[in-house]
């Protein structure tokens, strides 16, 4: 390899690149500061505000949701905890909702706390209510197994009586099945306009686990006709959407993150989206979403009771957890914003798993990954190979086509093409197994950069897969070791590869470790450790190459000899 004059400059691009990358990006937003001190108790230092439609928005969002009444005289109760391996779920007595869900094998980024979906925006989550007053008359709690809490509250609507149960039952993979029984206990009918089962509260990534992230995801989300969802922190007239036509099932995820509520039959009034504000600082704000899943008002007679069944997914966008509870439920992985990269990404991801299942590593599972990539990739990388060293013996024509018709450009493309024709050459052959890979890369990237299976794995000096390999900051500047190995191993890989015919094109080469080194300098952990086993495997593919070519050189020199001594 020769350091010549090209080589040191780009050589100090890299290194001028690696000191200005975390300045630019913190610059640009495309990396979030950490999650401020001031946040870590939302109940203390947050100030919220309540949601708020436009003028022109009022028919879309309907009154707000009054939660029931408690009057001084009715038996305060202790919360209640239900939990298993998965999670643990603290419920208000009192309130009738959850004020709490623990996530029991995942913990913020200090590794130490347990996420917790605490953040409830007001009536609560897995709260009844309808647009009329509710007061609270009575209450009666029953805890029946350690796994399973069972609430009868009397209540009462514009003077007549009736009864609500809640039945809340923790199941495995993140699960908890929830019912609710309304029974009319006054003399005559009783109607319920438009009753609304809320999820809980969620908040963006950073906020709910403190999680840098290049990319987020907040949305609430839906089943109608198809897969649908709402940017969390959208404008008031695109977040607080009327949706009439029968859900499936609604919910609300960040990038890590989702909880989805599922009746067993569905909503048949749609559904309506809630969020709150919380204020962090000057110019620092985030949202608290929520939603509701509503059923079409009905009238129960005197006596009559009615009663409603759902399965509510609190945890983490896991591929295999997520197809559990509902297949149609995967959606809202968002592993790419290309259907047909979804498609890819979603393939990867499940290879990957099942290679990790065999290996017991994630990060193995990403090299062997690679190889089996670039394994398939062999022939074709060959083939352009090849074309690049046939391109280099042609020089000396291309260059005598250049001299002859320097004058007339239109003939000496005709004859360069003549001559690509003659020899069996593609000039666009070296660039084809670059252009098939952007694909499975891309897909690769979106699924190391949003799969939670990959969060907080630790691989080599590696604290976490899903975050850049930093193992050191030096003035400031992070140190990445494997972006700085891809972008040498980059540098190696050209110097052994043929050069290209057309001196620019030579020069924007030497350029492509400076624009790498430039976009994947915060990326990942897990997809640089592609990228470098994958150039390590280029250039062992390259040494293969030099070394056949050497004994094709010679036998063809060995058998051509006696042929002019004769």
């Amino acid at each position: 390899m020769k350091f010549d004059k090209t080589t040191i400059t780009v050589g100090a691009l890299c290194l001028v690149l690696v000191f200005a990358w975390t300045p630019f990006c913190k610059y640009m937003g495309w990396i979030k500061d950490e999650l401020p001190p001031q946040v870590t108790t939302p109940q203390q230092s947050t100030e919220k505000t309540a949601p708020a439609a436009p003028a022109k928005a009022t028919t879309q969002t309907a009154a707000k949701p009054v939660t029931p009444e408690v009057k001084l005289t009715v038996k305060k109760y202790d919360p209640v905890t239900l939990r298993n391996k998965d999670i643990a779920v603290t419920i208000d007595p009192n309130s009738g909702t959850v004020s709490s869900i623990k996530l029991e094998n995942f913990n913020k980024s200090d590794k130490k706390t347990p996420v917790d979906f605490s953040d409830n925006i007001l009536p609560g989550a897995f709260s009844i209510v309808d647009n009329s007053k509710w007061n609270l008359e009575g209450s009666n709690v029953k805890k029946s197994l350690p796994d399973k809490f069972i609430l009868t509250r009397t209540m009462s609507q514009n003077g007549q009586k009736f009864e609500l149960t809640q039945e809340w039952s923790v199941k495995d993979n993140y699960t908890t099945d929830y019912m609710v029984s309304l029974k009319n206990l006054s003399s005559s009918s009783l109607e319920f306009n438009d009753l609304q089962v809320m999820t809980g509260g969620l908040r963006p990534l950073l906020y709910l686990t403190g999680d840098g992230s290049r990319t987020e995801r907040f949305d609430v989300e839906y089943y109608s006709d198809k897969f649908r969802s709402i940017t969390a922190d959208d404008d008031d007239e695109d977040f607080y959407l009327t949706v009439k036509s029968p859900v499936k099932w609604v919910g609300i995820s960040n990038k890590y993150f989702a909880c989805i509520l599922k009746p067993s039959k569905p909503f048949g009034a749609g559904l309506k989206p809630f969020r709150s504000k919380t204020v962090i600082g000057p110019k620092k704000e985030y949202f608290t979403a929520a939603v509701a899943g509503v059923f079409k008002s009905f009238k129960l007679a005197s006596g009559e009771a009615k009663s409603f069944d759902f399965k509510y997914y609190a945890g983490p966008k896991e591929l295999e957890s997520l197809n559990k509870f509902d297949s149609s439920v995967q959606q809202v992985m968002h592993l790419s914003m290309f259907a047909p990269m979804e498609w890819i990404s979603r393939q990867l991801l499940k290879f990957l798993i099942w290679l990790k299942g065999i290996c017991g590593s994630w990060g193995w599972s990403i090299i062997i990954l690679t190889i089996i990539v670039r394994g398939i990739f062999w022939p074709i990388t060959q083939k352009a190979n090849k074309s690049m060293k046939n391109m280099q013996k042609l020089q000396p024509l291309i260059k005598e086509l250049k001299e002859k018709y320097k004058d007339n450009q239109q003939m000496m493309n005709a004859k360069m093409m003549e001559l690509y024709k003659i020899h069996k050459v593609n000039p666009l052959g070296g660039c084809l197994p670059i252009l098939l890979q952007i694909p499975v890369f891309i897909a690769l990237y979106s699924t190391i950069d949003s799969s939670v299976e990959l969060r907080h794995t630790a691989f080599w000096w590696a604290h976490d897969l899903a975050q850049p390999d930093t193992v050191a900051t030096i003035f400031g500047i992070a140190i990445n070791p494997l972006v700085l190995a891809m972008t040498l191993l980059m540098v190696v890989q050209q110097r052994l590869t043929p050069a290209a015919a057309d001196p620019m094109q030579q020069k924007m080469m030497l350029l492509m470790p400076v624009i790498m080194l430039f976009f994947m300098y915060n990326m990942p952990s897990g997809l640089t450790l592609y990228w470098t086993v994958s150039q390590i495997f280029s250039i062992i593919q390259l040494l293969i190459n030099q070394k056949l070519n050497k004994d094709d050189d010679a036998g063809s020199a060995g058998t051509a000899s006696p042929a002019k001594t004769s």
